[in-house]
């Protein structure tokens, strides 16, 4: 029986033999690929390049040509009052020097004012920021009270002030109308008298007249003086009487507010057993900090002896009654308290910046007692400089005694004056009484009567138009005064407004932009300094200076310093519109010379013309160089090669730009950590063609790697693989890398 072939061939071939046949297949031909195929597959070399710390510049670059000049001229591009000019015509000057500068007392205290401005502000916001304790809640009280007394004073003493004036005017306006009465009726009974003009007799009636009123004026003087010495003495004790008050209520504020601190040092670290035992931190605080405790114990005790001691002599001290030395000896032993809550204060701050947190001691809970214990601190600093001031006021005062003493001395030298004109009058009565026994004139006495009321009148006027003025200064300056306590009143009041309530988020943001406006303007005003200061951009001779000390320097005014220099090499570039912007006067700028290739100079660029050359439908300006050749022999026509620069950061770390691999608008590199490689997230900042700036994530001296493909498969195209190319091609991030992307030792 014949068997069909295609039947036994489809027996022979059962279903699991094709499977098998097809596997045998397959894996025959990825073997013949794999081990017979003739090809090259791609590999990849390590290029490596160290962190490190370098310069990065970024510049305008041109190139021109130079030419040689005599002389440069440069001007101020301020206006203002010339203040100082430190040359001569003719005078050398060194590169760098200031050859002139403008008036600098308006920018000086524009930057202090800022300055002063900037400290006021922080002031504030860290006063907003503080608690309030009782003793400035207290403190502020007693500023209200003492500013309302002080004004009720100043309105009464104001009262009496034009009381006095009223009545002393009307005095005087009187006695002047009843002199000016009997003058003239003295004058007209003289002129009704016969009278004989001898030179003789009149001039020894003129001399007795002038001697009566020598007289008459030193009598006046010494009950002016007696008057105006008593006056002194009031004055000075009153004030001596003020300062001594003050001072013995400052110490006793002192007092109060040298045990708040103590007590509030020990609320806060637990320096006292009944202290210790409410903190529950206490371990957390002490734990770096045992060698401390034995000094923070007794720092404390002491300052509560020492404040005991300071109670004991301030209470001793009778108001009525203050001897200088004892009250002295009180401020000094105040002083000692102090300097020892100081100490106690500072070693709080020691001890709380050493402490250790927990989860029940957190960060924040540490924060705030360092704000407190650094305001403790910042308040015994003030109290330390109020009690020096104290004892500096109290060591400069004058005994009342002394006072007397001098006063008396001054009586006594205006009185012996009086004994002195009133026997210079005799004498010249008894010259005038000698004459009139061989000259028979009936009327002298008349007329030297007219000439001494004449003379007293005058006086008399004169002195009503001199107490009229002082006593109208006098009012003034007591109102002028008594506006300002009505605006300290209000101010005391919003304080005590202020430290009874607690500050809102605007206050706080508002005092916080206060702080940025302030600094803003301290840098303009600092910026503002060089334009003011002329200084010389090389070394030579100033050969003409066309201002002189106290010129008004106006924008439309050309006056120049012309600066002669045989070496002076100009170089003039042109800019368009856009570089053009970037360029200020003395910005650096580095030179190199086609004929001097190895050589680098530096200068800066000396004059910017705002002039447009338009080219071709391009604007363009006008940019000057001038630099010193030296010794190098560089002419007219050279070219050179001129780098502004116009972005520059030096001491940074750097890695070449090559080395960065971009992803998703995030930057890469490749490290190298001992036996592996890793990759890191960088932050980069500043940049040019070759390196860039590593800000962040990166040290010094690190190694960094880029992968550079060396052969190429025959059968494939081989390129340079990115740091993170995946076995599939394109871009591929591991699933752990979001929540990684800050660490480097993330595997």
């Amino acid at each position: 029986m014949k068997i069909n072939p295609l039947k036994r061939i489809k027996k022979f071939l059962t279903f699991k033999k094709i499977i098998l046949l097809i596997i045998i297949i397959v894996a025959g031909s990825f073997w013949y690929k794999h081990y017979f195929w003739k090809s090259t597959t791609a590999t990849y070399t390590n290029i490596t390049s160290k962190v490190k710390k370098s310069t990065i510049e970024n510049a305008i670059k041109v190139t021109w040509t130079a030419e040689i000049v005599d002389e440069q001229k440069i001007r101020f591009n301020q206006t203002w009052k010339v203040a100082k000019v430190y040359f001569k015509d003719w005078d050398k000057v060194k590169k760098w020097e200031i050859i002139a500068e403008l008036d600098l007392s308006d920018v000086n205290n524009t930057i202090k004012q800022s300055e002063i401005g900037l400290e006021n502000s922080k002031i504030t916001l860290q006063e907003l920021y503080e608690w309030k304790d009782k003793s400035q809640i207290l403190k502020a009280k007693n500023d209200v009270t003492s500013a309302e007394q002080k004004l009720i004073l100043s309105k009464q003493s104001l009262e009496d002030l034009k009381k006095e004036a009223e009545n002393k005017i009307n005095s005087l306006n009187t006695s002047l109308k009843e002199q000016e009465l009997t003058l003239n009726n003295t004058l007209k009974d003289a002129k009704n008298s016969t009278t004989v003009n001898q030179d003789q007799i009149d001039q020894a009636i003129k001399d007795v007249a002038d001697k009566q009123d020598s007289y008459e004026f030193a009598k006046k003087d010494l009950e002016d003086t007696k008057v105006s010495e008593k006056q002194s003495i009031i004055q000075t004790q009153s004030s001596y009487n003020l300062k001594v008050t003050n001072a013995i209520q400052n110490i006793k504020n002192a007092v109060i507010e040298a045990e708040t601190i103590a007590n509030d040092v020990d609320d806060m670290i637990g320096i006292t057993d009944q202290s210790k035992n409410k903190l529950s931190y206490y371990e957390y605080i002490w734990t770096k900090n045992l060698s401390l405790k034995n000094s923070m114990e007794s720092s404390y005790r002491q300052v509560i002896n020492k404040k005991a001691k300071v109670s004991s002599l301030v209470n001793s001290i009778d108001p009525l009654s203050v001897d200088l030395n004892s009250l002295l000896e009180c401020l000094d032993s105040t002083k000692d308290l102090f300097n020892t809550t100081f100490q106690l204060t500072d070693n709080t701050y020691n001890v709380i910046w050493n402490s250790v947190t927990s989860s029940t001691f957190t960060e924040s809970q540490l924060d705030s007692l360092k704000n407190t214990a650094s305001s403790k601190r910042s308040t015994t600093q003030s109290r330390l400089s109020s009690i020096a001031s104290d004892i500096s006021t109290i060591q400069s005062l004058e005994s009342p005694s002394v006072t007397q003493t001098k006063s008396d001395n001054t009586i006594k030298k205006k009185d012996q004056a009086v004994t002195s004109a009133a026997i210079s009058l005799d004498n010249a009565k008894q010259t005038l009484k000698e004459l009139q026994n061989w000259i028979d004139i009936k009327n002298t006495d008349k007329w030297i009567s007219v000439v001494k009321l004449q003379n007293t009148y005058d006086s008399a006027k004169k002195t009503l138009e001199e107490t009229q003025n002082s006593y109208n200064t006098q009012i003034q300056t007591k109102e002028n005064d008594i506006k300002d306590q009505e605006k300290q009143l209000v101010v005391t009041k919003q304080t005590l407004t202020e430290t009874l309530e607690w500050p809102t988020s605007e206050q706080i943001t508002k005092a916080e932009n206060d702080i940025v406006k302030q600094e803003l303007s301290l840098e303009s005003a600092k910026k503002n300094l060089d334009k003011y200061r002329l200084e010389a951009p090389f070394d030579w001779v100033a050969r003409k200076i066309d201002f002189k000390v106290w010129d008004n320097i106006t924008s439309d005014e050309e006056k120049y310093v012309y600066i002669e220099n045989p070496n002076l090499i100009k170089i003039t570039a042109t800019l368009d519109q856009i570089d053009i912007a970037k360029v200020q006067i003395w910005q650096k700028t580095k030179i190199v010379f086609d004929s001097f290739s190895d050589k680098e100079f530096e200068w800066s660029v000396q004059e910017i013309d705002s002039t447009p050359l338009e080219t071709s439908w391009v604007t363009s300006y006008t940019v000057t160089i001038s630099m010193d050749k030296w010794e190098n022999k560089i002419y007219s026509w050279m070219t050179a090669k001129v780098s502004i620069i116009t972005e520059s950061k030096e001491n940074i770390l750097v890695i070449p730009t090559a080395f960065i691999e971009k992803s998703q608008n995030r930057s890469f590199v490749l490290v190298q950590s001992w036996t592996w490689e890793e990759i890191a997230e960088v932050v980069t900042w500043l940049s040019n063609t070759s390196n860039i700036e590593i800000a962040s994530w990166l040290d010094e001296w690190e190694t960094v790697i880029r992968k550079v493909s060396v052969s190429a498969s025959s059968w494939s195209t081989s390129t340079q693989k990115s740091l993170f190319w995946g076995p599939w091609g394109g871009w591929w991030e591991p699933w752990w890398w979001n929540s990684n992307r800050s660490s480097r030792n993330w595997w």
